[in-house]
């Protein structure tokens, strides 16, 4: 029987329906894989503004003050009493082969660190836009912090020394001296005269610039009025 040459390769029409598919499941897949692109730079990007934020509180505890730029995070530029950074170094959830420049959002777009009022900063990403605002349609993504967490920690610290020198007061001097005045300042003179309170002048402002209360005499217990409302 003669032999049948067998066809090689495609024909045009093969081509022509084989590109058209493939066309057809690039223009589908595209959007797809644009929003799963964006998505994960989303994610990437408040990761690492949540991460940011608490390296600016670890700053704050530390000098008493939040940073004016993000860089100071990493150099004591400018220079800041208390400052043993750095505080910021690579973020743990990045992969062994990336790299992590903290002044730069998923997009390449620099982060912008705004004071909010005395204890509040706003750290914002310009977001896929590359633009602040934006509106109803805006895409920034947006943290804010502030510095209650340490100033109530600095707080409850001072309470516990300056009661501490109240109750020694009371039970040594009240009897013989009369009662501490319910002006603070006046009874914290009283106390460092009597060599109860050291280091008045630390003790002269709660952690939220506020003074200290000290209630009705005799006076038994100093507190702080907390938070102070933004």
């Amino acid at each position: 029987m003669p032999e049948t040459k067998k066809e090689q390769g495609f024909t045009l029409l093969e081509m022509t329906v084989s590109l058209s598919i493939l066309a057809l499941m690039a223009a589908v897949s595209a959007p797809t894989i644009s929003r799963w692109v964006d998505n994960t730079r989303v994610s990437e990007t408040e990761e690492e503004l949540e991460y940011l934020s608490q390296s600016c509180i670890r700053y704050y505890r530390d000098t008493g003050v939040f940073p004016p730029v993000l860089t100071s995070l990493v150099a004591n530029t400018p220079a800041r009493s208390g400052w043993a950074g750095p505080y910021h170094s690579c973020n743990p959830n990045l992969g062994a082969n990336e790299t992590d420049d903290m002044a730069k959002d998923a997009w390449g777009n620099d982060y912008i660190l705004a004071t909010i009022d005395a204890f509040t900063r706003r750290l914002t990403s310009k977001g896929r836009d590359g633009v602040v605002g934006g509106g109803k349609y805006s895409d920034d993504i947006v943290i804010r912090f502030n510095s209650n967490e340490v100033s109530r920690e600095t707080t409850d610290r001072e309470l516990v020394v300056i009661n501490s020198a109240v109750e020694r007061y009371n039970k040594l001097l009240l009897a013989t001296e009369g009662a501490l005045s319910t002006n603070y300042t006046t009874m914290l003179a009283t106390l460092k005269s009597y060599g109860l309170l050291i280091n008045s002048n630390e003790y002269t402002t709660d952690g939220w610039g506020q003074s200290y209360v000290c209630g009705s005499s005799p006076v038994q217990e100093v507190k702080s009025s907390g938070t102070p409302s933004n």
